[in-house]
């Protein structure tokens, strides 16, 4: 063999040899192609699965979020967790006194030794003395078979006296809120309260109670009278605000002043968040059955006490005793 056809001979094999060489590296490359593809697909996958998932987890964070937000929303106003300092108003108390109303004094009056008598009993029974254990004693409704029976005058009279304790403040609560009458008594400008309170219109308690240049006595006025009052007496806010009324404060006592009984259904839907009744009859006005009617809308186990009001151009005269 010649010279030439040995180096064809040998290009030959040399270029068979690469072509070979080719085919492997190219279906290597191939494979090696596959299998990073794969291995991308399965990456993808997998961080669209991922991503997928904490999307969903993003998602579910923010409706528990929400949920707790809205759950811790609701229980502020509810429970009335607030940190802001109530309005602080002047009473002017002359002009109570010449209402009739006990105001603080060294001297010793007649009104002043009736309402110590009245108020005795309702003490002992908050602080847990008298016979039976009375729930939320500390939450005491005054009022009246009808109107201008003086429930408005004990219920203040009354609030003014405990406010004279050593070991007790006092919440005086206008929640007659078709007649509200507190503001004129004490000489104190329209303002929100109660109605405001229990509607919505303020998100905190704090923003409607006022504490008073009387040390121990605070004021949570009627405010704007309101079409449902029934069905803001009947709702869980109002029952849960006597519950934290009477539980935050253990040396609270809280008046309650609401409508009669026998004009509105508000007084007996109040009834049944307190822990006693102070009824006021007024004497020599009052017919016995509409007074039986009265007594008869509450429950059996209703602690009762009546006041006989005997309210004669601004001076008084009270008897007090219980009904069972």
């Amino acid at each position: 063999m010649s010279t030439i056809e040995r180096a064809l001979g040998k290009d030959k094999s040399l270029a068979e040899k690469n072509k070979i060489t080719a085919e492997n590296n190219t279906g290597t490359n191939q494979q090696s192609q596959a299998e990073l593809n794969k291995q991308y697909l399965e990456k993808n996958i997998t961080n669209d699965v991922l991503d997928s998932s904490d999307k969903l987890l993003d998602e579910q964070d923010a409706v528990i979020a929400n949920a707790l937000n809205l759950q811790t929303t609701t229980e502020q106003k509810q429970i009335n967790h607030v940190s802001a300092q109530s309005a602080h108003v002047e009473i002017d108390l002359q002009h109570l006194a010449d209402q009739g109303i006990i105001v603080p004094s060294e001297e010793r009056s007649i009104l002043n030794e009736e309402y110590r008598r009245i108020k005795q009993p309702l003490i002992n029974n908050v602080k847990g003395k008298s016979a039976q254990v009375i729930e939320k004693a500390n939450l005491i409704q005054v009022t009246s078979a009808l109107a201008s029976e003086g429930k408005t005058f004990t219920a203040i009279n009354l609030a003014m006296a405990i406010s004279q304790e050593f070991d007790h403040t006092v919440l005086l609560v206008d929640a007659d809120l078709l007649r509200p009458s507190m503001n004129d008594v004490f000489g104190l400008e329209e303002r929100a309260g109660l109605s405001e309170y229990l509607s919505g219109e303020v998100n905190s308690l704090s923003e409607v109670l006022l504490t008073t240049n009387i040390p121990k006595l605070t004021l949570l006025l009627a405010g704007k009278q309101h079409h449902l009052t029934s069905e803001l007496f009947s709702s869980y806010l109002m029952e849960n605000l006597f519950t934290e009324l009477s539980g935050r404060y253990s040396d609270r006592i809280i008046i309650i002043d609401s409508p009669p009984v026998l004009h509105t259904n508000e007084a007996n839907i109040l009834a049944k968040n307190v822990g006693q009744i102070v009824f006021v009859i007024e004497q020599n006005r009052t017919a016995q059955t509409e007074v039986k009617d009265a007594l008869s809308q509450f429950d059996d186990n209703s602690v009762i006490g009546i006041v006989m009001n005997k309210s004669r151009g601004g001076d008084s005269s009270s008897v007090y005793g219980y009904y069972y």
